[in-house]
């Protein structure tokens, strides 16, 4: 009772705050109260903010000089620069460096970092620190790359990564190994070796401040890498690519000199390199090639390498030789037939062996193998020797399609269309009636005319009752009537 005592003290009291609020806040017209007029001197559009915005951005970034005249403020750190630079023209490198690293630590925001980032490395370059130069100019690429100093740091890094390579030259096939294709596994030294001392890549440097203090044969390549990387419209990216691929051969790296070879043929095919790269491109992948007993796909691309060679260069200085790997590569793809039969008579695969056996005889019917391999076909059988059992069967014919035949091409024949089979309905057990195909009924008829079938004797459908309908009325059907 209290509470609803409670309750309702609480209504009444808001309705009277209601009424009190209503009375105070009387709606009035507003030419009777003296409402204002809206007015729209003081609302801007989006244009005008836009171009507000814009003033206002020019203003910051501008200062007054000479009464209303206006001019664009120094860039932050423009004195700093300044001074460093007559530092740098004085010839003072260390100090120019040291200048030149503050500015850009300190203006790390600012435009002048890049051109800072790049004094610093000049400086360190004419000092002749050229692994303090490399990874300056590593920073300037990461932050800038499309800088305005892009060629100027591609012959910079190209110079020192022939620094650190001991200034090497594009390299001549008799300067690296010779490759054997009657004994892949054995590498022939080269006609004409070039003394070259490779250096380790674990070497410890310490004193000498024109190279790194690890591998400097590894960070040249990085070097070269970054020019054809970020600079790949440049005129030294095609020399970089040549310099990696020569240094490769000479060490013997096959796959990445290969590589390298083959980014040069693809993506600069008017570069004066092209064709050293086609030749020396072919011969390491020979090099790669490791015997009959592994994949023949470095064969056979050394092989498109040396055709297309000849056909590009007809007169080239090594043309005896290209022809003449050629016939070497030619035994080599023989070999490696021989010993794919040599291989299925181990497994006692007659199928195979006699496949590779007319293979064999159909490609090189004149090699020192084809005749050992007719001398196995004849062992095998008349039908191996003969081809029959390879003879490859006709095509199937076409499936029949409905889709109307397309001008020009061969018309498919329509498909047979069945005839629809008739049906006749009949009884079901329970009363029902289903359809029974035409030639089924004939049959029973035939078999019993004019009686029923045993199965449908007694059953309930006879009396036209549906046996589910008795059970509802919680009667039992009739058995055995």
């Amino acid at each position: 009772m209290a509470a609803r005592f409670v309750v309702a003290a609480m209504l009444l009291a808001l309705c009277a705050f209601a009424g009190a609020g209503c009375a105070a806040t009387k709606w009035q017209s507003p030419l009777v109260s003296g409402f204002k007029e809206p007015k729209i001197d003081g609302v801007q559009g989006p244009t005008e903010r836009r171009l507000r915005r814009g003033l206002i951005t020019q203003a910051s970034a501008t200062e007054v000089a000479d009464g209303d005249e206006r001019s664009l403020a120094p860039i932050a750190g423009s004195e700093e620069f300044a001074k460093a630079e007559e530092l740098f023209k004085e010839g003072k490198f260390a100090e120019a460096e040291s200048a030149f690293k503050k500015i850009a630590k300190k203006f790390k925001k600012s435009e002048i970092r890049e051109d800072a980032l790049f004094m610093q490395a000049e400086s360190a370059f004419q000092r002749q620190h050229y692994a303090d130069a490399y990874d300056i100019v590593a920073v300037l690429l990461k932050e800038y790359p499309s800088s305005r100093y892009l060629d100027s740091i591609s012959r910079r890094l190209f110079e020192i990564a022939r620094i650190w390579l001991n200034d090497p030259k594009v390299v001549q096939i008799d300067e690296i190994q010779q490759t054997n294709l009657q004994n892949p596994g054995e590498r022939l030294p080269p006609p004409s070796p070039v003394e070259d001392k490779k250096q380790s890549a674990f070497a410890l440097n310490l004193f000498d401040e024109k190279k790194p203090v690890f591998d400097p044969e590894g960070n040249a390549i990085a070097a070269l890498r970054a020019i054809w990387l970020n600079d790949p419209a440049g005129p030294l990216a095609d020399d970089a690519l040549m310099l990696a691929a020569s240094h490769f051969a000479r060490r013997s790296k096959w796959a990445e000199a290969d590589n390298y070879f083959s980014l040069l043929r693809e993506q600069y095919p008017n570069s004066p390199h092209v064709q050293k790269a086609f030749l020396l491109g072919s011969h390491v992948k020979l090099m790669s090639y490791e015997g009959a007993g592994y994949d023949g796909r470095r064969l056979e691309e050394a092989r498109q390498l040396k055709e297309t060679a000849l056909r590009l260069y007809p007169e080239a200085e090594d043309r005896a030789r290209l022809e003449k790997e050629l016939a070497a590569i030619e035994e080599a793809e023989v070999a490696r037939l021989w010993e794919q039969i040599r291989f299925y008579q181990r497994k006692r695969r007659d199928n195979a062996v006699g496949l590779y056996c007319h293979m064999l005889i159909d490609r090189y019917p004149n090699s020192n193998y084809a005749p050992q391999a007719r001398q196995i076909l004849n062992e095998l059988g008349p039908q191996f020797a003969t081809g029959e059992k390879y003879r490859i069967a006709p095509p199937p014919q076409p499936k029949p399609t409905l889709i109307p035949p397309i001008p020009g091409l061969t018309p498919t024949t329509p498909p047979e269309l069945k005839p629809v089979e008739k049906t006749e309905k009949s009884r079901s057990w329970w009363g029902g009636s289903k359809e029974t195909p035409a030639e089924e009924s004939e049959g029973r008829e035939l078999l019993n005319p004019g009686d029923d079938t045993p199965d449908d004797r007694g059953s309930p459908g006879d009396s036209g009752v549906d046996p589910r309908t008795i059970q509802a009325a919680g009667e039992r059907p009739q058995e055995g009537r």
